[in-house]
C-alpha cells in the first residue's frame, strides 16, 4: 500500500509464486477494476497502444488496447508477460509512466 501511495508498482516474480493472488487482493481492498493485457514477443509499440480493425463497411478504425482502456478509465493494469517484449516496444511506455501523457497512433493524445 505504501508503494502504491508513492506511485506505480511493478510486481515481479517467478511463475506460480502468487502474483495474481496479490494483485486480486490489492484490487479488491482498494475497489479497483482490473484490466488484463497478455503480451507476446512480436507485439509492436503501436499494437501495445491501439490495433487497426475494420468495420462491416470495410472502414479502418482504431481500437484501444487494454493498456489505453486502463489509462482512460483509471483501472489497474496487469501487463502479463512484459518480459517478452523487446526494448523498443517497452520504450513506448516511458512517456505514459513518467509524464502521464501518451500519443496514440490514431492521433489522439492522452493527458494527465
Amino acid at each position: 500500500m505504501l508503494s502504491h501511495a508513492i506511485g506505480d508498482i511493478c510486481l515481479v516474480g517467478p511463475k506460480g509464486c502468487g502474483k495474481s493472488l496479490i494483485i486480486d487482493q490489492f484490487a479488491s481492498l482498494l475497489n479497483y477494476p482490473i484490466e488484463y493485457f497478455v503480451l507476446y514477443k512480436d507485439l509492436s509499440a503501436r499494437e501495445l497502444l491501439q490495433q487497426r480493425i475494420t468495420n462491416e463497411n470495410g472502414d479502418t478504425l482504431w481500437q484501444n488496447t487494454p493498456l489505453v482502456q486502463a489509462a482512460i478509465h483509471g483501472r489497474l493494469l496487469v501487463l502479463d508477460g512484459i518480459h517478452r517484449l523487446n526494448n523498443d516496444t517497452l520504450v513506448s511506455l516511458q512517456r505514459l509512466i513518467q509524464d502521464r501523457e501518451l500519443f496514440l497512433p490514431d492521433g489522439t493524445r492522452l493527458l494527465r
